[in-house]
């Protein structure tokens, strides 16, 4: 996906950390963002946290953690929804996690939408497996429709 500007990104995956990290080493899921904007989702080693952020190019930055160790070597739905202008959304099927994102504005960015790797993180791949990935722009989903997205398979 090389359009500079996205609305609203949501992405939805099936995903499982099949080789716990060492430990310290955080490992980019997915994204779009160069040095200064855009979204990501990552997999913290530390706790097994997915987090979901957002930059828009200044100071503003605003980012959802997961409580749940995902390190576990099991399948798991994950969606992440993010509004520059509202909120950052994780949803999985073992809860939702949200932070606040009103001071962040445009989210553009020119770098690639990246699964697995993305500039700055170690390569993903050694460490997760994908059973499928979706990705909207400029269309939010809510928790509801994860919920209908997980059951209807």
């Amino acid at each position: 996906m090389r359009q500079a500007t996205i609305s609203q990104p949501v992405i939805s995956l099936w995903v499982r950390v099949k080789i716990p990290d060492n430990g310290s080493t955080t490992r980019a899921i997915a994204g779009k963002r160069d040095g200064t904007s855009g979204f990501s989702i990552t997999h913290t080693a530390t706790t097994g946290a997915l987090v979901a952020g957002i930059r828009d190019g200044s100071a503003n930055v605003a980012s959802a953690s997961s409580a749940i160790d995902y390190g576990d070597a099991a399948w798991h739905d994950v969606m992440i929804a993010l509004d520059a202008g509202t909120a950052v959304h994780i949803y999985t099927e073992q809860g939702t996690a949200s932070a606040a994102a009103t001071a962040v504005g445009d989210i553009t960015s020119a770098a690639v939408f990246s699964l697995g790797s993305m500039t700055g993180y170690i390569n993903a791949i050694a460490g997760l497996q994908f059973s499928y990935a979706a990705f909207w722009s400029g269309t939010f989903l809510s928790s509801a429709n994860f919920t209908t997205l997980i059951t209807s398979f």
